[in-house]
């Protein structure tokens, strides 16, 4: 059996190379795998269409270059617009077909200039294209599809105070459809069909999104979800836009629920009403070597009697995944029907019972002190004091058997190559003074979880998203953007930009991480084994260019935390008469140090 430090330090590089191959995964697994979809993509296009839905459905689509999506806005090609314009979103909706085509969200820009508002919608033949609509089936003629030319009726710029109607009309029946508005991103379309024929219609209410290729900052992430995205009775339904490009369909029914197609921070998504029988289908529609991702919504059949009027309302959701909004709609408390586990349209993970009370903390914390650099600080002293009991123990072993140390070293010297009897007069000892050599090891482990749980949501959670901290950290979602390949930004040029150099660009802040981890690690005794004693040395400069790629916040969060856990292990040691290799530092380097206790 191993003394307790080492098993400690094995721990942490078995951690250190899992966390490096991860890195290298990234450059050179999932970028490769990206390529293989898009060969796989090209396969799928030979059985498309045996599974591609209705062209009154999809409506026209076309290969060729894309278009400036302001230049098809203020075009004659969508058939007329109305404005659309609230407190959190403002765009336009074409009236053929009455889409959502046009959306942008006010509050969350592209860049930290914000200089142009992030386009979660664009028209059919731009860059980026994405619509939501929605329409009839059934057995009547000419029902209003995604190309039906809509006459607008009533109404100006759609807002919260003043909704739009649009009018259609065929041989049989006449829909009048209000489009209404919410402060945030909730549209509601409530059609209302009369039969003005002779003969009973049977028709249901459908949707349909379409959201032609992969989104641009889309990145192959293991830990994230991105593509579509459902709830069937209480139950959530996923599928990776990396399945929909192997033909894995979604599909299900239920009563109620919702689907839709999200991505990182941002999500559109059908919300009928709860009572409404449903059938769902999300899968991947090549159209040419272009897949494009459609979400379809089908509801329960209307026999509607001659002279007999109907109305059904259905929502659409379009914005920003903001967990206080989606949490409204959730409870009900916009005044409109409430929409069952609409939360969990963030990605909070397998271990959402470490994420979401994460996420409670530090939106509370950043209430009260206005910043979420602040928030992740005093949430890092929470989950110390959390672990503080375990830690306490964990760290008076390990100064336990750091004071045993002369004694294993004796006992090796004694018995030579002898390792059975190393081996009994070792556990004697630990028998004999109380030692327990793997007691140092027990907090590590649900660190990790927390580690991974933490990364989990300040990686998901569109709060964070280009808040900043203080000093250079103005996005604490970004990476530390200076770098000391620049002499952090004293040479005129940006690292990032340049291949492979721009791989190896560590900023301060993962110096930070490092310096703080190296001064952890001083507080153990080093490995007697020479090569586990150079990989020990290794490890800091490994986790610090490993760091380098994480968020800003997360580093913050780690390097807050190894300074409370020095303070707190030096001083255990301290407290037991250990003379720590810090200790031994400062002597070396300044001729003196702290006198161990008595």
């Amino acid at each position: 059996m191993q003394q307790q430090p080492q098993d400690q330090k094995s721990f942490l590089i078995g951690i250190g190379l899992i966390l490096v191959v991860m890195a290298i995964s990234q450059f050179f697994v999932w970028g490769p795998q990206q390529e293989a979809r898009e060969a796989a993509r090209q396969e799928l296009q030979k059985s498309a269409a045996a599974n591609s839905p209705s062209a009154t459905d999809l409506g026209s689509s076309t290969n060729t270059a894309p278009v400036d999506r302001k230049e098809i806005i203020s075009g004659s090609s969508s058939g007329g617009r109305v404005t659309f314009d609230a407190p959190a979103l403002d765009g336009s909706i074409s009236l053929k077909g009455a889409r959502i085509d046009d959306l942008s969200m006010k509050r969350h820009f592209e860049t930290l200039e914000k200089e142009e508002e992030v386009h979660l919608l664009s028209p059919e033949g731009s860059k980026g294209a994405y619509y939501a609509a929605l329409g009839w089936r059934g057995d009547a003629d000419k029902l209003p599809s995604v190309r039906t030319q809509w006459t607008q009726t009533a109404g100006s710029t759609l807002t919260p105070s003043s909704p739009i109607t649009l009018s259609y009309e065929t041989n049989e029946l006449t829909f009048s459809r209000q489009i209404e508005i919410d402060d945030n991103y909730m549209f509601t379309y409530t059609d209302t069909v009369t039969n003005k024929g002779t003969e009973e219609v049977s028709i249901r209410p459908f949707g349909i999104m379409r959201q032609f290729g992969m989104p641009d900052d889309w990145s192959p992430f293991y830990i994230l979800h991105e593509g579509a995205i459902g709830m069937a009775t209480n139950k959530l339904k996923l599928k990776k836009y990396k399945n929909l490009d192997k033909g894995k369909d979604l599909s299900f029914t239920s009563q109620g629920g919702w689907i839709g197609l999200t991505q990182k921070y941002w999500m559109t998504a059908f919300v009928p009403a709860q009572s409404e029988n449903i059938a769902v289908q999300a899968r991947v529609v090549m159209e040419g070597l272009r897949p494009t991702y459609v979400a379809s919504i089908e509801g329960m059949d209307r026999i509607i009697a001659p002279g007999q009027t109907i109305s059904y309302a259905q929502r659409i959701f379009a914005g920003a995944k903001r967990v206080a909004v989606l949490d409204a709609y959730q409870k009900g408390e916009t005044g409109q029907e409430a929409i069952p586990r609409f939360t969990d349209a963030v990605d909070w993970g397998n271990f959402w019972f470490f994420t979401k009370p994460f996420f409670w903390f530090l939106n509370i914390f950043n209430g009260w002190f206005g910043n979420f650099g602040l928030a992740i600080l005093a949430l890092t002293v929470i989950v110390k004091l959390a672990f503080f009991p375990i830690q306490n123990k964990a760290y008076a072993s390990m100064a336990k058997m750091r004071k045993l140390m002369p004694q294993m070293e004796e006992i090796k010297k004694k018995y030579g190559d002898d390792r059975m009897k190393i081996q009994q007069e070792t556990m004697e000892l630990y028998k004999r003074e109380k030692a327990n050599p793997f007691s140092g090891c027990l907090p590590l482990i649900p660190q990790m979880f927390v580690f991974y749980g933490l990364y989990k949501t300040l990686f998901v959670t569109l709060e964070m998203r280009h808040e900043p901290f203080f000093g250079w950290i103005k996005d604490l979602s970004a990476p530390d953007p200076t770098s000391f390949m620049n002499l952090f930004g004293l040479l005129p040029f940006d690292p990032s930009a340049i291949p492979l150099i721009g791989m190896l660009s560590i900023g301060i802040l993962p110096i930070m991480y490092g310096v703080t981890m190296w001064a952890l690690q001083s507080l153990n005794p080093p490995p007697p084994d020479p090569t586990q004693r150079m990989m020990m040395q290794f490890l800091p400069i490994v986790f610090t260019f490993i760091f380098a790629g994480f968020a800003a916040g997360l580093v913050v969060y780690w390097t807050w935390s190894n300074i409370l856990s020095i303070a707190q292990q030096y001083y255990i040691m301290r407290k037991n008469g250990v003379e720590t290799q810090f200790d031994k530092f400062l002597k070396a380097r300044f001729g003196k140090g702290a006198k161990p206790a008595e």
